[in-house]
């Protein structure tokens, strides 16, 4: 979807269709809230947000006799502001701080790894999806050479399905690394150290997934103005210089955002395995896991 405008067409299409039909018969937000996968993907991303929704529990539950927040359907997602901090479901859309009359609700600063440092309860779809987010990455941007560079013929030749099938292989092949890495023999303890320090993946994978979009906006950005312009009929209405800003500066940013998620995740996987006592060996195979990670993507961003 990232180099083909048809199929892009077709997938913000079906979006659009589903989240049309689905608020018809189900009511608002309940595509996004349960079958869209991007709202899964943003669920999941809040985990490293650099603000949360919170409220002051002593006025919510003494002063407050309206409930105006939650009355008449305030809060498209259904939730109370107390609710909010503790679930992945909140957009913040403020629609809660709109209404509330006391001003109990906030929004505050936060360090992106403070949720994880003081989550008590572990799920395996949050370590899940942070390692998938990477191996997407690996997968969209995979590098050509060696035996990837044999196999991109074949992927040239069945064009979308070749390129589809491609994808998936590194994006299962990069899940099953990572989960092998997770210590043997197969069983509890395994899937235990997956989900701890799977979590600290999140940091490399969404460093990975934003240097996407900003490596086409350093390389392309400055063409924007003048495409716009052409598209309009105005290409030589306005000298290309005036409306092409030099980005150049900026390329050196692509290599240390991707340095700067691997560090932040080192440094998490470091904290989560110690405070839950998970092996040396499984978080060793980790580091290095995610050292090689980050050097591929620093190669191929």
């Amino acid at each position: 979807m990232f180099t083909q405008a048809r199929p892009t067409a077709y997938l913000l299409l079906s979006i659009l269709a589903g989240a049309t039909i689905t608020n018809l018969f189900f009511g608002a937000r309940s595509w996004c809230k349960y079958l869209c996968p991007l709202g899964k993907m943003v669920a999941h991303s809040s985990a490293i947000s650099l603000v949360e929704l919170g409220s002051n529990s002593n006025v919510c539950s003494s002063q407050c006799q309206t409930h105006d927040c939650i009355k008449d359907r305030n809060c498209p997602m259904g939730l109370h502001p107390s609710a909010a901090i503790a679930t992945k479901d909140c957009v913040l859309c403020l629609a809660c701080v709109k209404s509330c009359r006391h001003h109990s609700v906030h929004i505050d600063a936060r360090l992106p790894w403070h949720e994880m440092l003081v989550k008590e309860k572990w799920e395996l779809p949050d370590a899940f999806f942070a390692v998938m987010l990477t191996g997407l990455v690996l997968a969209v941007k995979r590098p050509s050479f060696g035996l990837l560079q044999r196999l991109a013929h074949f992927e040239q030749a069945t064009s979308v399905i070749g390129e589809t099938a491609m994808s998936v292989a590194v994006l299962l092949l990069f899940s099953a690394l990572v989960f092998v890495a997770s210590g043997f023999p197969f069983g509890r303890e395994r899937k235990r150290n997956f989900i701890i320090a799977g979590q600290a993946w999140i940091f490399l994978g969404f460093a990975g997934f934003f240097n996407i979009y900003f490596h086409e906006f350093v390389y392309n950005g400055p063409n924007l103005a003048n495409w716009t312009l052409a598209a309009l009929g105005l290409g030589g209405a306005v000298p290309a210089g005036w409306v092409t800003p030099d980005l150049g500066t900026l390329k050196v940013l692509v290599p240390l955002v991707t340095l700067a998620g691997a560090a932040t995740s080192l440094i998490m996987l470091k904290a989560l395995a110690g405070r839950h006592g998970v092996p040396l060996k499984v978080r060793q195979a980790h580091q290095g896991l995610m050292v090689l990670t980050a050097l591929v993507l620093i190669l191929i961003l």
